[in-house]
C-alpha cells in the first residue's frame, strides 16, 4: 500500500487551525445577519405579506443559509492562503 497516511510528521501546526477556525466564525458572523435580511426583504416583495410574517418565514431559512453560506466562504478564503 503506497498511500499509507503517516502520522506524527510534525506538519499540523495549530496557528493555522485557529486561523481557519476564525475565518470561518468570522464568515458566519457577517453571513447570518445579512442573509436574514435579505431573505425577510425577498419574502416581503415576493409575497406581499406583512412585514411581522415575513420575519418569521425567514428567520429559519436566513439563519441556516447565512451561517452554511458564510462557514464555507470563510472556509474558502481560509484555504486561499
Amino acid at each position: 500500500m503506497s498511500d499509507q497516511v503517516r502520522e506524527g510528521d510534525g506538519s499540523h501546526d495549530a496557528g493555522s487551525d485557529l486561523a481557519f477556525g476564525m475565518a470561518i466564525m468570522k464568515g458566519s458572523l457577517v453571513g447570518l445577519p445579512l442573509m436574514i435580511v435579505f431573505i425577510t426583504v425577498a419574502v416581503w416583495m415576493v409575497t406581499g405579506q406583512s412585514w411581522q410574517t415575513s420575519i418569521a418565514t425567514s428567520l429559519l431559512p436566513g439563519v441556516l443559509f447565512g451561517v452554511f453560506g458564510g462557514g464555507f466562504l470563510g472556509m474558502l478564503r481560509a484555504m486561499d492562503h
